[in-house]
């Protein structure tokens, strides 16, 4: 059974239904998912998507993150052959990434080939904010721009969020 952002008419179709097109304006979902839940539908003949599921897609300028709660293989396809078409068709390298409770190993997987140093909870009389620390000498292996992984950083874990480089 698929699970995308959008209802499966919307999908199907070049439209969006009133519901749909109310959660594409209050910015609940992006056209990135519109785009890449209309990709994976229409694809289903030549590719076993059926199981294929995410919940929500961001765009991180050179690459495309598409998040998921179930299974990741069914969005990876057999020899990346689904990932590979939406990378195609989206103009921007494709990772998948199953959404998890700990950050610090969802965090590993969108920063791909590097590690980062740490995964901290700061605590203030504020309150408390995210940080995650990366090795300076990795910026450079980074899979995509500083500021873009900054943003999805700030999506993920709230706006108090922060990426440092040490």
């Amino acid at each position: 059974m698929q699970r995308f952002p959008i209802c499966e008419l919307c999908a199907s179709t070049t439209t969006l239904c009133s519901g749909c097109n109310a959660k594409l304006a209050e910015g609940k979902i992006s056209e990135l998912d519109v785009c890449v839940s209309r990709i994976l539908l229409n694809s289903e003949d030549r590719f076993s998507v059926g199981k294929a599921s995410f919940e929500r897609c961001f765009d991180l300028g050179r690459m495309a993150l598409i998040l998921t709660s179930l299974e990741v293989s069914p969005l990876v396809g057999k020899g990346g052959r689904v990932a590979q078409m939406l990378s195609r068709q989206l103009g921007k390298h494709v990772r998948v990434v199953r959404s998890s409770s700990d950050a610090r190993l969802m965090l590993e997987e969108i920063l791909l080939p590097i590690k980062p140093l740490g995964v901290n909870t700061v605590f203030s009389a504020k309150g408390s904010r995210f940080k995650v620390r990366i090795a300076l000498k990795d910026a450079g292996r980074l899979p995509t721009d500083r500021e873009s992984i900054g943003k999805v950083v700030r999506l993920l874990f709230g706006d108090s969020a922060t990426l440092v480089f040490e």
